[in-house]
């Protein structure tokens, strides 16, 4: 029975990410865009973060890919985290990328409101200020990708699947 639940979850998380990256780009996703859209929704669960804002700020960090290459800021992961802040050991070795992205995430929720700001504190401290609303270009793009996911998600076909 146990089995059977896990397979069906991971059959409507293979379709829903299927279906939003066909959404969000129009094109077909590869089987990495589906992986990494899938396990994002597992850790978000799991951690108890809206699954929509975990896949929106992948989608803006990576396009759903897994980025295991260090950028020159030393972000990686498809929520392209730092290392030394978010990782088990500070080591890319000891990395959960998929975790840790979706733990570093729940922080900036949690300490920063509303989600706008926890949004721009997650991406870059530097152009966050109330003066503007916290509505920087990566939040604004955030937001689109968002409305997408939302839009997804309401769907009858995963209803179920992501109700609270």
């Amino acid at each position: 029975m146990i089995s059977y639940i896990f397979l069906t979850s991971m059959f409507f998380n293979f379709s829903f990410c299927e279906n939003l990256y066909y959404n969000l780009t129009r094109s077909i996703p590869t089987e990495e865009n589906i992986q990494v859209c899938a396990q994002i929704i597992d850790d978000a669960k799991s951690l108890n973060v809206p699954v929509e804002i975990a896949l929106s700020i992948a989608w803006e960090e990576s396009n759903f890919t897994i980025q295991l290459k260090p950028t020159p800021s030393k972000c990686v992961g498809p929520m392209q985290i730092k290392v030394k802040y978010w990782c088990s050991g500070k080591k890319l070795e000891t990395c959960d990328i998929f975790y840790d992205g979706v733990k570093a995430l729940k922080y900036y929720l949690k300490r920063f409101k509303p989600v706008n700001k926890a949004i721009c504190y997650y991406n870059d401290s530097k152009k966050c200020s109330k003066k503007n609303k916290y509505e920087s270009n990566y939040v604004k793009r955030f937001k689109k990708s968002l409305k997408k996911t939302k839009r997804l998600m309401r769907n009858s076909f995963y209803k179920e699947t992501f109700k609270n």
